[in-house]
């Protein structure tokens, strides 16, 4: 990795006719950019964002085409990260967070970038540090491209950040830029096409919470109509169960029951039994 990172720093400032000590000022010191060109230092995060803005490129320039062992390793890694996510456990997030970050040193910039996700999500929901959280996920997300698949995980952490502190201004300026954000973002791969149902349900989240139940429904129907098209089950019956919540307060009683017991189907074929055992309580009570 630290050959084809010297190889590429080296040519791009050869492209824009900069010496070492030109492209070091105000950054580095010079001899770090010869050690980085050589091959004999990998620079961390922080410092190779700051020369990619100098290069005009972004970070990935310098990794494309490229998987080094130490992501191989992460996968496992994240995997866990991923469970741990889903369940809410952030003394178990916390955990395995710390010992990865001993190894920091030893990976890719993209996982570094990682690992500082993670890093502000244990401060915030663990350490309870939400102002020091959300200094960090502001900074990591100027580091990334906003047509990158983790600008988008990043740009969604932030918003709930904003949303837990009571942060009107901020929440509805990010609000609004992830809207247009996941409106134009075309998935590819199954990740993205899951991480874009994750963000088109949390946006119609937000809009029933801040009781806009219009948009909401239309919000929640163009994901329901997303996963259609897509062949896609995921977050399906949490959709129909929001989808049951918006009409329940609007008073649509009758709609609001075809929507729950619709996300109590999907709910049972998805053998999510916490679900569909609330859902069950729900209905067999009459409480709508």
């Amino acid at each position: 990795m630290s050959v084809q990172l010297g190889s590429r720093l080296k040519q791009k400032r050869k492209e824009m006719k900069l010496s070492q000590k030109e492209l070091a000022e105000g950054v580095c010191k010079q001899g770090q950019i010869s050690r980085i060109e050589s091959g004999a230092y990998t620079p961390g995060s922080e410092l190779l964002f700051e020369l990619s803005k100098k290069l005009n490129v972004s970070m990935n320039y310098f990794f494309e085409d490229t998987v080094s062992e130490q992501e191989e390793e992460l996968v496992e890694f994240k995997t866990v990260v991923r469970n741990f996510l889903v369940h809410r456990d952030y003394q178990g997030l916390r955990y395995v967070y710390e010992l990865e970050y001993n190894n920091k040193h030893r990976l890719s910039v993209a996982n570094q970038l990682y690992l500082e996700w993670i890093g502000g999500l244990v401060d915030f929901y663990f350490y309870d540090k939400k102002k020091e959280a959300i200094s960090k996920m502001e900074y990591l997300l100027e580091k990334l491209e906003s047509s990158n698949l983790f600008f988008l995980q990043v740009s969604n952490t932030l918003l709930n950040f904003y949303f837990d502190v009571n942060d009107e201004e901020l929440f509805d300026v990010q609000f609004e830029r992830l809207i247009e954000k996941t409106d134009n973002f075309q998935p590819i791969t199954i990740e993205e096409l899951e991480l874009k149902i994750k963000l088109q349900y949390n946006i119609s989240r937000y809009l029933w919470l801040k009781k806009d139940y219009i948009q909401a429904i239309a919000s929640i129907t163009k994901a329901i109509e997303f996963c259609r098209s897509h062949r896609s089950y995921y977050s399906l019956p949490d959709l129909f169960c929001l989808l049951g919540n918006v009409h329940e307060e609007l008073g649509n009683t009758e709609s609001a029951k075809q929507h729950f017991r619709q996300a109590y189907f999907l709910y049972k074929l998805d053998a999510n039994r916490q679900m569909e055992l609330n859902l069950e309580r729900y209905i067999e009570e009459d409480k709508i």
